[in-house]
C-alpha cells in the first residue's frame, strides 16, 4: 500500500518535467497502450462483445451468450 509522502502520480510535482523526462513518459505510455491493445487482440477481445456474430475473431472461445 502506498505510504502517504509517496506521490501517487508524477503529474503532483511542482517542477516542470525536462524534455528528456517528457519524451520517456510519453514512450513508456504509448507502450503500454500497445501492450494493452496486444494483449486484447491475442485474446480476441479487441471487438466488442455485443457484435453481431456469436464468437469472437481469432483465437477467442465462443461468448457465454451465443446459444
Amino acid at each position: 500500500m502506498r505510504t502517504p509522502q509517496q506521490p501517487a502520480l508524477r503529474v503532483q510535482r511542482r517542477e516542470p518535467l525536462t524534455v528528456a523526462e517528457a519524451r520517456r513518459l510519453v514512450q513508456r505510455t504509448v507502450r503500454d497502450w500497445a501492450m494493452c491493445a496486444l494483449l486484447l487482440r491475442a485474446r480476441g477481445l479487441d471487438r466488442p462483445r455485443w457484435s453481431a456474430e456469436g464468437t469472437t475473431r481469432g483465437r477467442g472461445r465462443p461468448l457465454r451468450d451465443a446459444a
